[in-house]
C-alpha cells in the first residue's frame, strides 16, 4: 500500500528528528545512515527514498535545528514579554541544557561539522543563523536593526560557546562557572541601552 503525502512527510520528519539527535550526539562522521535507519525503525533504502545522501539528511537536520531554536526563542518571548532575551540566555546556559546534548541546540554541536562540510551547507547555515539572530534581535528596543542583530550575534555566540565549553569541562565547579560567567555576560548584553 502506497503512503499518502501526509504519511511521507511524517516519516521524513521522524527521520530528520532522529538524525538531528544522533548528529548532535555523535557528529556528522560519527553516525551512519544504517544507524539512523535502525533508530527510526526503517531500512536504509527507506531513508534514501527521502534523502539523496547522508549530506542531504544532515542539511535537513541543520535546518530543523534552527527552526527548533527559533521556536524556543519565540516561546520565551511570548511567555516573558519584557526583558526576555536575558531569560532566554539563562535557560540556554543551564545545567539541564548542558546535559541534553542530543535534544539540545545545534549550535554547540553541529557548527564545526558545518564548517568542515563547507560549500552550500555553509550558505544555508548563514541564512538560518541570520534569521535566528533577527528573531532574537526583536527583544531589543532599538531603532537600529543592524546594531540589534549584532547584539544578537554576541548573545548567540556567548550561549553556544559557553555551552560547548561547559560540556568539555569536567562536571562540577568549572563547568558551572563557565555557564554562570557566560550567562551573566549574555544578560548584561541583553540589558545594554541603545547606542
Amino acid at each position: 500500500m502506497r503512503m499518502t503525502k501526509a504519511q511521507k512527510e511524517e516519516a521524513r520528519g521522524a527521520i530528520v528528528e532522529s538524525a538531528g539527535r544522533l548528529f548532535r550526539e555523535q557528529g556528522l562522521t560519527g553516525i551512519g545512515v544504517d544507524a539512523i535507519a535502525k533508530d527510526t525503525g526503517q531500512t536504509s533504502g527507506a531513508i534514501y527514498a527521502h534523502f539523496a545522501s547522508k549530506a542531504d539528511m544532515f542539511r535537513s537536520a541543520v535546518e530543523a535545528g534552527f527552526v527548533r531554536l527559533r521556536q524556543g526563542i519565540n516561546r520565551v518571548r511570548d511567555a516573558k514579554k519584557n526583558r526576555w532575551v536575558g531569560s532566554f540566555a539563562s535557560q540556554y546556559l543551564s545545567p539541564d541544557h548542558r546535559a541534553a546534548i542530543g535534544n539540545g541546540c545545534l549550535l554547540p554541536t553541529l557548527t564545526l561539522d558545518v564548517g568542515r562540510a563547507g560549500g552550500p551547507l555553509r550558505e544555508i547555515f548563514g541564512e538560518q543563523f541570520l534569521e535566528t539572530a533577527k528573531a532574537l534581535a526583536e527583544g531589543f528596543e532599538s531603532n537600529r536593526k543592524r546594531e540589534a542583530e549584532e547584539r544578537a550575534f554576541v548573545i548567540l555566540a556567548l550561549c553556544a560557546g559557553g555551552l560547548m565549553l561547559s560540556r568539555a569541562a569536567p562536571d562540577g565547579n568549572l563547568a558551572n562557572r563557565i555557564l554562570s560567567a557566560c550567562r551573566a555576560a549574555a544578560e548584561r548584553e541583553a540589558e545594554l541601552p541603545e547606542g
